[in-house]
């Protein structure tokens, strides 16, 4: 409730876009079916672009439909991942304490 005026205000929206995965794929999204058979399963360090982050920054925008938008930042942590073909889910602690630390850090500024 808003001391002032005894409304209520909306909850505030903060979203996180999608991790990145880092497969040896041209964009590091794991591939299945014969055309994901030519990819060893293998993570890289680094990938150019997180697909479906990038559509998710398309669609949500900041003081429009969400109070804020923070963007994982991942690209280059594909070291991070739990072993050497789980290139999706990350070691902890690890890439996504980062992600936690931001949403803290946006938590108190609104």
């Amino acid at each position: 409730m808003n001391n002032h005026t005894n409304v209520r205000t909306r909850p505030r929206i903060i979203y996180v876009t999608t991790p990145t995965q880092h497969f040896n794929t041209p964009n590091g999204v794991f591939i299945t079916g014969k055309m994901g058979r030519k990819f060893l399963r293998k993570c890289v360090d680094e990938v150019e672009t997180n697909p479906r982050a990038d559509v998710e920054k398309e669609i949500l925008a900041p003081g429009v439909n969400v109070d804020v938008l923070l963007d994982s930042d991942d690209l280059n942590k594909g070291i991070m991942h739990v072993g050497k073909s789980d290139c999706s889910h990350y070691c902890m602690p690890g890439a996504l304490d980062i992600v936690a630390a931001r949403i803290l850090d946006a938590i108190t500024a609104i």
